[in-house]
């Protein structure tokens, strides 16, 4: 079975999610984790889900490349696959911001 890498969203922190996407699907991951709450206040984070055109543009990324969400770091009641999966949905027919 081949193995599947994962780059976690504090290795480039400082990049919002659609070019950290970009990012690691150009490198060869297979899946990105996302912070979308800070590891301890003040920190930096990128909170999707108070942000629907920044999930929709997120969801354009993994859909237009072979990566797809590892996980999500967020105490919020909902799973990585749930709130991608909503966000797929709206993204339709959006073109990814990060050029490929």
């Amino acid at each position: 079975m081949p193995q599947l890498f994962s780059l976690a969203h504090p290795s480039l922190l400082a990049l919002p999610p659609p070019e950290l996407i970009a990012v690691a699907a150009g490198a060869g991951y297979g899946a990105v984790g996302l912070r979308l709450l800070p590891s301890v206040p003040g920190r930096v984070a990128w909170p999707l889900m108070d942000d629907p055109d920044g999930q929709v543009l997120a969801g354009a990324c993994f859909l237009s490349r072979s990566t797809r969400p590892a996980s999500v770091a967020s105490s919020a009641p909902w799973s990585s696959r749930n709130f991608f999966s909503s966000a797929n949905a709206r993204a339709g027919s959006v073109k990814s911001p990060v050029a490929t």
